[in-house]
C-alpha cells in the first residue's frame, strides 16, 4: 500500500514538475545573456567597431512608432565619435530585406537571412548591444518600450 502510494506521488510530482517547465511561455536560450557572447553571424563584423548594435527586424513590421524609435537610435548612433555601428539583421531574404529599408528609412547596414533561432533571439524586433570582443553588453525585446526604456536604451548607445 505504501509502494503504491508512493509510485503515485512521484508521479503526480513528475507530471506538475513537466507541467511547469513546458507551460511557462518562450525562454530564452543561452547565449543571449549580458555578458555572454553573441552567436557567430556571417558578416556581422564586431570587432572593427567599439560597439555593434543589431536591430532584429521582420521586414512584415508595421509598428511607425518602432520606426521612428529605431531611426532616432540611428542617428544618435551615426553621431561622430559614438563609436557605435548598426546593424539590422532579418532572416527574409536580400530582396524583401531591401524593399524594408528603403521604405521604413533606415539608413544601415543589413544581413538577410539569418537563423534567429541560431542566434537565441525569440522573438522580433529585438535590440542586442554587442562589444567588439563580440559578448552581449545589453539587450531588448519586443517593441514596446516606454519613454523612459527608450531613454535608457539611447543612452546605452551613445
Amino acid at each position: 500500500m505504501i509502494s503504491t502510494a508512493a509510485v503515485l506521488a512521484v508521479a503526480v510530482l513528475l507530471c506538475v514538475s513537466l507541467f511547469l517547465l513546458y507551460s511557462s511561455g518562450p525562454r530564452l536560450r543561452p547565449g543571449l545573456q549580458i555578458g555572454s557572447p553573441f552567436s557567430e553571424i556571417s558578416g556581422l563584423e564586431y570587432h572593427k567597431s567599439p560597439k555593434t548594435l543589431v536591430l532584429v527586424l521582420d521586414t512584415k513590421s508595421s509598428c511607425a512608432d518602432c520606426l521612428d524609435f529605431y531611426r532616432h537610435l540611428v542617428s544618435v548612433c551615426d553621431r561622430p565619435g559614438s563609436g557605435v555601428k548598426v546593424v539590422g539583421i532579418f532572416r527574409e531574404s536580400i530582396d524583401d530585406v531591401r524593399r524594408f529599408i528603403v521604405n521604413a528609412q533606415l539608413d544601415i547596414a543589413t544581413i538577410p537571412r539569418v537563423n534567429l533561432d541560431k542566434v537565441s533571439i525569440p522573438i522580433t524586433p529585438a535590440l542586442v548591444l554587442i562589444n567588439k570582443d563580440g559578448k552581449i553588453i545589453d539587450f531588448w525585446l519586443g517593441s514596446s518600450f516606454d519613454d523612459g526604456e527608450k531613454t535608457r536604451i539611447a543612452s546605452a548607445v551613445s
